[in-house]
């Protein structure tokens, strides 16, 4: 098994595996990024406590994580996440019966107030994370947006302390960020 180190600031615990297979979808990114045969298991070491207080009981459930880069004008809407103690793009979880599609498209109008459109998918993988001691599955999908409706912003403080616009060049060279941020960048940096 090899082992990728990333940099996560008070990030969920460790450790935190991806587990990447043949069935990958998303123009074949991860197959190409990481080189993958069949089935090979990534194990991403994080530095954070390994009991996160802050988790609720659907964070310790199997479930769609769902993400999306909002692209206008050469800058992406970022999120300083208050759970995980990172940014990210914009993130959540899939109900049970939705598609990921339509739980990002709910997920940006409870949190930030805007109606996506248009959204195209551009990473799909599978992963786990031990959250507080139990090991969550989770079906990872990444979407690209570049036209929306509504004026973003910060509808959940008690989630975010705050909503921004940051250029894409400095995104791409983020590293202190969610794993879903992290899935993003990479894609973007082998198809640019």
């Amino acid at each position: 098994m090899s082992s990728i180190k990333y940099k996560y600031m008070g990030a969920i615990i460790a450790p935190i595996y991806f587990l990447y297979n043949k069935n990958i979808k998303g123009d074949g990114y991860m197959n190409n990024f990481f080189k993958i045969r069949d089935s090979i298991v990534h194990e991403v070491l994080c530095e954070s406590n390994m009991i996160n207080k802050k988790l609720n009981k659907d964070d310790l459930k199997d479930h769609d994580a769902v993400g999306v880069v909002i692209l206008i004008n050469n800058k992406v809407l970022m999120l300083d996440h208050i759970k995980f103690n990172m940014l990210t793009i914009p993130v959540g979880k899939g109900d049970d019966g939705e598609s990921p599609e339509d739980a990002m498209i709910r997920e940006t109008q409870e949190e930030i107030g805007i109606r996506l459109r248009n959204l195209k998918q551009i990473v799909h993988f599978k992963n786990q994370e031990v959250r507080n001691g139990i090991t969550v599955h989770m079906n990872s999908y990444v979407y690209l947006c570049e036209n929306f409706t509504g004026i973003p912003y910060n509808k959940e403080p008690n989630k975010h302390r705050n909503l921004f616009w940051m250029d894409f060049d400095e995104f791409l060279h983020l590293d202190t960020i969610s794993f879903m941020t992290n899935a993003a960048i990479d894609y973007f940096k082998n198809n640019m």
